[in-house]
């Protein structure tokens, strides 16, 4: 799926909590693997669901990111 994903060049935001017990914060990274520009925040506060652990900062993240998106 990856190949088919990373030419669409869509812009994508990466919100991770960097003590999620399930998935390690490692994976934010990664995750250019498939959307090359894609902007990574870890969240040093948060675990598996950041939108749960601190809402601030993750509206923080995401508002800016729609936002520039509106722009476009």
């Amino acid at each position: 799926m990856a190949r088919a994903l990373r030419p669409l060049a869509r812009p994508a935001l990466v919100v991770w909590g960097k003590h999620d017990p399930y998935i390690p914060v490692s994976y934010a990274e990664r995750q250019r693997e498939v959307f090359p520009s894609a902007k990574v925040i870890v969240l040093e506060q948060s675990g598996h669901w950041p939108f749960a652990d601190d809402p601030g900062a993750v509206a923080q993240a995401v508002l800016p990111f729609l936002r520039g998106q509106l722009r476009r």
